[in-house]
């Protein structure tokens, strides 16, 4: 990193504001730093750096050529590593700083000792100064400002720039839309704004907007951005799911529909648990609102939980990346650099991101850690948990008696089993088999061992049992045809005994002749002998000691049927399973609280290691902020130490050079695609400078006159007409022939185009398709990985091989809105990913937008934008019929939220009309309305894919 800045003239060059920068960056750390003087070089001073160290004097004033320190530096000795080399122009910067004499900007302090020294450059930066309240410019041509935030823009722009033209209402609807809620506006209200004259409908229609629950879903997730929003832990593969981070997620979005104050919404999520007075039971909406917000100190990667880990690495990682989050999302500062020395480039010493830390600390333990389950809490009631108790005892006695059951069936089939066994083994099976494992003897372990039908027998494996006696009943089935063949035949010939002999001839002529075909005497004969005409249905009359063993077979296969010991224990444990799902759902909280009475002390680690701590130190904010950044140590009223609440108040006094300045840089730059500070997470000196100081610090200081609200700033900001103009230059705007970087456009003198976000682009397709899913809040749609390990939404279902198999149904969740899908931080579901998902690593401050090749590929041949393309035209279908003309007309409202022009619309129509033509000639089978229909679902896709629709202008 280059620090050097462009200066008039090599005499202008100064230590404070040149040289010291690159020593400090570079070289402090071993050379003036918590008192490290290697080879005894301070180089922290001009005068120190003069006197040298053990190899003499570190330069010669005016005489580069002969300067120690120039030498070492050129030939890349110093510092080592060829990843801390200065650059060249680095190194320039202190050679003309010696040759010019080595100038300071002031006297040096006569003693400075080993803690923090702030230059004056240091301490007059920008962002730690005061907000100051500017005056609002007066421009000579005000005619096209209509809020200050004009008076602003137009008094910095050059070369007569101004403003462009209004943009036309269509794109200021869909541009208004987008903007607040996330989805493009409907045609209903696309109409209702082109026909409102009235001068206030602009302001009416962002008023709507506003009001709508779709704003608290889009604006939740800009934030949800900043603080590292995830329903996984990360940190380890196992990226263990965080089930209850979702009531976080409902909190910020509520919160931003109800326009809650800025600063109560800081100071709740820092320090909710500290207003909410203990035992955390029966707790009021309000308490429980309060101390949901602490998620928000909850949501850096977590991996304490997962096995295999050094625990001492883990909980300080989570430690610092907590403070990552929060130095980014309220401080704009990168203060995490910090942790293992001084900040190379800002004012930000190492015992200063310790006494920040000594903040959280208390909560945040890593001596006396408690891992995500243990610091959750119950949201039951004691009215719920009276009701729990008592389903539990009616699930309890469903259970006692399936234990009785199944004791009762483990009797029987080991009743069974033992009939298999020689009559001499068996009393000693029994009684090995009811001994307890524990206890069972040499001979009784060998005797199971020799019967594992007779071991094997326990609850878990009845269904094996229950397999053996639906063999056992086929067996007798079959048994019992061939005993009812054998015991009639028998019967019959007892019974053919019986007749005289003289009748055995005629007997048996009868018998042979059909039923309808014997004549009376015939009839009269086999009735003076019935039992020759013995049938399975007669047998009982005749042999009633065989029909009775076919009757004990029979009652014997029905039983071995009928008394299923794993189904009939199955039904039982439905039951009570049943019974506990009327319990009240049992809802936890992920939060952030101290332990009573527990206050850990904080200390600096030497070069960010956990095993060597150093200073103790006591909370506060950062020292270049100058008095007031004390915290007190512990606040004996309040539920913990009150460090987190005194932070937050001391934060959102609005006295705090930062905070208000870092909360509406970033709404400006969600309005704008880029803040008037450039880099919204760091307003130090590796990040940008501010392009309208002035601005940014009316918006802070009005931001905090009106009370924090998030909505006012919108309003404010998009009713100016730096936000309403055109996204186009003004055809009266002057251009040069050959621009120069002075000839460029002004920032701001047209609207920035801007590409949807991923989750936006999804929600607009969702929208058009009118398949969107707006239920409010709850559980994240699930995620999965499918057969080919794309991330797609859906409930895991895997086999034993751990493969995808029957789809669970989703029951229209998975057309929910994005921000309530799932956030794996393992597994980003693939369509957002191709769009430039966040990583939450551990938070983003700031999107990155690329235009790559699998983006169009996704739009051309994805199943998302298939099966999408294919509902829209189903949708167009439905409401427009079966004119193309209309259909078109209709699509593009939806989709571009204009009418076409005329030329528009036919070449639409013609395009439609050739594929259906070339569909049908591809298909001769196709049906003519299935032609139409994939016709127009072609032309679908082709709108949904396009720049028109994928950007906002």
């Amino acid at each position: 990193m280059t620090l050097t800045t462009t200066v008039s003239a090599a005499a202008d060059l100064t230590f404070e504001s040149h040289v010291r920068p690159i020593l400090k960056a570079h070289c402090f750390q071993c050379h003036g730093e918590a008192g490290e003087r290697q080879g005894g070089l301070d180089l922290r001073l001009r005068r120190f750096i003069a006197a040298g160290g053990e190899s003499g004097p570190a330069f010669v004033e005016n005489n580069p050529s002969e300067s120690y320190l120039l030498d070492r530096v050129r030939s890349g000795e110093m510092p080592p590593g060829d990843d801390k080399q200065l650059s060249q122009a680095d190194i320039q910067t202190l050679e003309d700083w010696i040759r010019s004499g080595a100038k300071t900007a002031r006297e040096e302090p006569q003693e400075i000792g080993d803690g923090p020294l702030f230059t004056e450059e240091e301490r007059h930066y920008w962002a730690f100064q005061p907000v100051q309240r500017p005056p609002i410019p007066k421009l000579s041509d005000a005619s096209r400002v209509r809020t200050p935030i004009d008076a602003f823009l137009l008094s910095e722009m050059q070369n007569d720039d101004r403003f462009a033209d209004d943009a036309d209402r269509f794109r200021l609807v869909r541009r208004a839309w987008f903007d607040l809620v996330g989805l493009p506006p409907t045609p209903e209200a696309v109409a209702a704004f082109i026909n409102d004259q009235s001068p206030d409908a602009w302001e009416r229609m962002v008023n709507q907007l506003l009001a709508s629950p779709a704003y608290g879903e889009r604006w939740g997730r800009h934030w949800l951005d900043v603080v590292g929003y995830a329903d996984s832990e990360g940190y380890t593969d196992e990226d263990r799911v965080r089930s209850h981070a979702f009531r976080y997620r409902d909190y910020v979005i509520r919160a931003f529909n109800s326009d809650k104050p800025f600063d109560e919404f800081i100071r709740e999520q820092l320090a909710g648990d500290e207003m909410v007075p203990l035992p955390h039971k029966n707790m009021t909406p309000d308490a429980i609102e309060k101390l949901t917000a602490t998620g928000f100190l909850r949501m850096a990667p977590d991996g304490t939980a997962s096995p295999g880990i050094d625990q001492s690495v883990a909980r300080n990682q989570v430690i610092a990346d907590t403070m990552q989050i929060v130095g980014a999302s309220l401080l704009g500062l990168t203060v995490n650099c910090a942790q293992c020395h001084d900040h190379r480039y800002d004012p930000i010493p190492q015992a200063d991101y310790y006494r920040l830390r000594a903040i959280f600390e208390p909560g945040l333990d890593w001596k006396s850690w408690r891992t995500p389950p243990a610091r959750q809490i119950s949201l039951y009631t004691d009215a719920d948990i009276e009701l729990a108790r008592k389903i539990e005892a009616e699930a309890v006695l469903v259970e006692q008696e399936r234990q009785k059951k199944a004791d009762g069936y483990i009797t029987r089939t080991l009743e069974e089993e033992l009939l298999l066994v020689p009559e001499e083994n068996r009393e000693a099976l029994r009684t090995a088999y009811r001994t307890a494992a524990k206890d069972r003897n040499d001979e009784q372990q060998a005797l199971l061992k020799e019967y594992p039908s007779v071991a094997s027998i326990s609850v878990g494996s009845l269904y094996l049992y229950d397999r053996r006696r639906d063999e056992r009943a086929r067996k007798l089935d079959t048994d019992r045809v061939v005993k009812e063949k054998q015991f009639v035949a028998e019967t019959l010939q007892r019974e053919l005994g019986k007749v005289r002999a003289e009748q055995r001839a005629d007997v048996g002529t009868a018998l042979n002749t059909a039923a309808d075909k014997r004549n009376d005497a015939q009839k009269a004969l086999l009735a003076e002998y019935p039992g020759v005409l013995v049938a399975v249905t007669t047998l009982s009359q005749f042999n009633p000691e065989a029909a009775a063993e076919l009757q004990r077979d029979l009652d014997t296969a029905k039983e071995l049927r009928s008394s299923k010991a794993a189904v009939d224990l199955q039904s039982y444990a439905d039951r009570a399973a049943d019974i506990r799902s009327t319990k009240p759902d049992e809802g936890f909280l992920r939060i952030l609280t101290e332990v009573a009475g527990n206050v850990p002390g904080t200390f600096v680690f030497y070069r960010g290691d956990h095993e060597q701590p150093k200073d103790k130190v006591l909370p506060g904010d950062l020292s270049i902020l100058g008095a007031g950044q004390a915290i007190a140590e512990n606040d004996p009223s309040l539920p913990g130490t009150g460090r987190r609440l005194a932070f937050a108040r001391h934060l959102t006094s609005g006295q705090h050079p930062l905070v208000a300045r870092v909360i509406v840089n970033r709404i400006w730059m969600h309005h704008f695609g880029q803040g008037l500070v450039d880099s919204p997470g760091d307003f130090g000196v590796l990040g940008q400078r501010p392009t309208h100081p002035e601005l940014l610090d009316w918006l802070a200081s009005e931001f905090v006159s009106n009370g924090w609200s998030v909505k006012y700033l919108h309003r404010l900001i998009m009713t100016s007409t730096a936000y309403r103009q055109s996204s186009v230059r003004s055809s009266s705007v002057s251009k040069s022939p050959s621009p120069t970087a002075d000839s460029q456009p002004s920032l701001y003198s047209t609207y920035p185009v801007r590409r949807l976000e991923s989750e936006v682009i999804r929600d607009a397709v969702l929208a058009v398709t009118g398949q969107l899913n707006s239920k409010l809040y709850g559980e994240p749609v699930p995620v999965m990985e499918d057969g080919v390990g794309r991330v797609v939404l859906g409930k895991e279902n895997l086999d034993g091989e751990r493969k995808p198999t029957k789809t669970i149904d989703l029951a229209g969740e998975e057309f929910r809105r994005s921000v309530y899908v799932q956030v794996r931080r393992s597994r980003t579901l693939s369509m957002f990913e191709t769009f430039d998902a966040p990583t939450m690593s551990p938070n983003c401050d700031r999107r990155s937008f690329s235009t790559v090749t699998p983006q169009s590929l996704l739009m051309m041949n994805s199943d998302f934008a298939i099966e999408h393309s294919n509902r829209l035209a189903q949708r167009v279908i439905n409401e427009a019929g079966g004119d193309v003309a209309l259909q078109v007309a209709f699509t593009w409202q939806l989709t571009y939220a204009e009418t076409p022009s005329e030329e528009e619309l036919a070449e639409a129509t013609d395009f439609v009309y050739s594929q259906r033509s070339q569909i049908a000639a591809a298909d001769t089978k196709l049906k003519p309305e299935d032609a139409e229909r994939e016709a127009l679902s072609v032309f679908c896709q082709a709108l949904l894919s396009s720049s028109r629709f994928l950007y906002v202008d």
